[in-house]
């Protein structure tokens, strides 16, 4: 019998759910059963995967396991293609729309799918200046000069319409030795390339957007220890200082690794730099995969507080305090470890021995599914 628990709601009902790290309407992916495409897939606040069928103010959120969706709508457990999407989805660490896309094109997708699944107009207008860090070196490598202006990747996707095909080809060329593709497949690897940068800048922008934020939320914490009834408890003091020093430690973890993304962006199209391509492609997609989980993981957790208690007229102390023993606190041991690179070297040990992505290419899901917990 499936279950529909009760839930904390996250973020804002105002919020565009195309610009968020947890949540991901189910009507912008390729899912056809109509209870779903009306729903949504969310980090909750102890960071599952759920399907959230409804939310409000007075009845709170309405939460299911992706794998209770069989009884609870009565389609088959195995095989059904809506199950199977919604399973990999749920493997992302986050719901951004990039780290979405790279997922669906692995499973299939059609490009009229994908083209569903993207920001809003303003956020990428938003991205449009985080993305010249990724894309100059590309476009420099790929003309051999240095003065390609502020391009974007529709230029090299615009040569395989070039009329000048000697032109065209020249410089295609030059981009499929260096990544040691066939001509024919540098559309798929600007696809994949474009993406995975467009995350890193969506998380380089998230990261700035939390600071103030986060500021905000461990202030609020240090409240309610401070509080006469929690003054003396020391079980609660301990806890609000491990959310925050936990806090402050992802997020310095995560600047850390936003920078590391950079330098290693630059390094990618240098000419003297004899190791393979896949090799910094596969260490790109760990810095994604675990950057994006971090921030996710602090931004699910910040944004359903803010939903619970949005000014400090609202809600009790006890209150607070009980939600930041049950929900905030939970998984904060394992969080640390991730941004400790345990998780890192969990992602480098799973594509070096068991998926040999710098030799082969792998699946993004089968990566995921590594990093998943058992």
């Amino acid at each position: 019998m499936s279950t529909i628990l009760p839930g904390k709601i996250v973020g804002d009902a105002a919020v565009d759910d195309r610009d968020t790290l947890h949540s991901i309407k189910l009507s912008t992916l390729p899912v056809s059963h109509a209870a779903l495409r009306k729903a949504r897939m969310i980090k909750n606040c102890r960071l599952q995967s759920v399907i959230e069928l409804y939310r409000d103010q007075n009845s709170g959120s309405g939460q299911i396991a992706v794998d209770q969706l069989d009884v609870a709508l009565g389609i088959p457990s195995s095989g059904h293609p809506d199950l199977v999407l919604l399973r990999g989805v749920a493997l992302l660490p986050a719901f951004d729309a990039f780290s979405v896309r790279l997922l669906l094109r692995e499973m299939g997708a059609t490009p009229e799918q994908l083209s569903a699944i993207g920001v809003s107009p303003e956020k990428q207008r938003q991205l449009d200046k985080f993305m010249e860090t990724f894309t100059l070196p590309l476009l420099r490598y790929v003309y051999g000069r240095q003065d390609v202006g502020q391009a974007g990747m529709q230029q090299l996707f615009a040569m395989f319409r070039n009329p000048d095909v000697a032109l065209a080809q020249s410089h295609l060329t030059r981009l499929a030795s260096k990544v040691r593709i066939p001509v024919a497949g540098i559309p798929g690897f600007l696809e994949n390339y474009s993406d995975t940068f467009l995350a890193i800048a969506f998380y380089q922008q998230s990261y700035q957007d939390l600071v103030a934020v986060i500021a905000s939320f461990l202030e609020a914490v240090r409240d309610v220890a401070a509080q006469i009834k929690f003054k003396h408890n020391q079980v609660v003091k301990n806890v609000c200082e491990e959310i925050e020093q936990t806090f402050r430690h992802v997020m310095k973890a995560i600047g850390t690794r936003l920078s590391a993304a950079e330098r290693l962006a630059a390094a990618l199209w240098a000419d003297d730099v004899t190791a393979p391509f896949q090799v910094f492609q596969g260490k790109l997609r760990e810095f994604q995969v675990l950057i994006g989980m971090l921030l996710c993981s602090l931004a699910a957790k910040v944004d359903a507080w803010r939903a619970a208690f949005p000014n400090a007229k609202v809600g009790s102390t006890q209150a607070r305090a009980q939600m930041i023993s049950a929900d905030i606190a939970y998984g904060m041991p394992a969080l640390r470890q991730a941004a400790n690179k345990g998780l890192a070297r969990t992602a480098t040990a799973a594509v070096d021995e068991k998926m040999n992505l710098s030799a082969d290419g792998a699946s993004f899901l089968k990566f995921l599914r590594q990093l998943a917990p058992p």
